[in-house]
């Protein structure tokens, strides 16, 4: 494992850790963040990354789905997301930025190839699209999907099969 500036995690420059399954790199990530997140829910946002879809709404659904969640659950929010800076995360963390709650950002490798949003806790894992959602459905309390694809969807079906609390709002896809 090395930690980085801003507390980035790339878990690919130990082949230990790379070859092994997560459950090690989320100890050793629980053990990091012991100190930072004692009074704090992370709330993963997922949904449409590459798709047209209105904005507007988007926000709108963000801001409902995190103020729900508040109402029904304590602790600071972390919003926790893909890390690249367009489409649903883009709108999560520009929310988190407002409201002033920390992000972390879980991708693979390829988000490397795209704008990202300077997130407070960088996890890299994994080198194509999906590998990833393992790590993300272990380091978040609560799910938020706003929208999306076939991965949303999958991930959306892992966290209700691991018995991760999740808020559902659907957004129409422009495209």
């Amino acid at each position: 494992m090395k930690k980085t500036k801003n507390n980035n995690i790339n878990f690919s420059f130990n082949p230990y850790l790379e070859n092994h399954d997560t459950g090690i790199q989320t100890y050793i990530l629980n053990l990091y963040d012991t100190n930072c997140c004692m009074d704090s829910i992370k709330i993963g946002v997922v949904g449409y990354s590459a798709t047209d879809f209105s904005e507007e709404k988007a926000r709108s659904l963000i801001k409902e789905g995190i103020q729900k969640i508040r109402s029904q659950h304590s602790g600071e929010p972390v919003i926790v997301s893909g890390l690249t800076y367009l489409g649903i995360p883009k709108l999560a963390y520009d929310f988190a930025e407002n409201n002033h709650y920390s992000t972390w950002g879980i991708a693979c490798e390829k988000a490397e190839d795209f704008d990202q949003y300077d997130v407070d806790t960088k996890i890299i894992t994994g080198t194509g699209w999906g590998d990833e959602s393992e790590q993300f459905l272990n380091e978040i309390d609560i799910l938020l999907r706003i929208g999306g694809g076939d991965q949303v969807y999958q991930e959306t079906k892992q966290a209700k099969n691991k018995s991760v609390p999740v808020y559902e709002y659907e957004l129409e896809s422009l495209d």
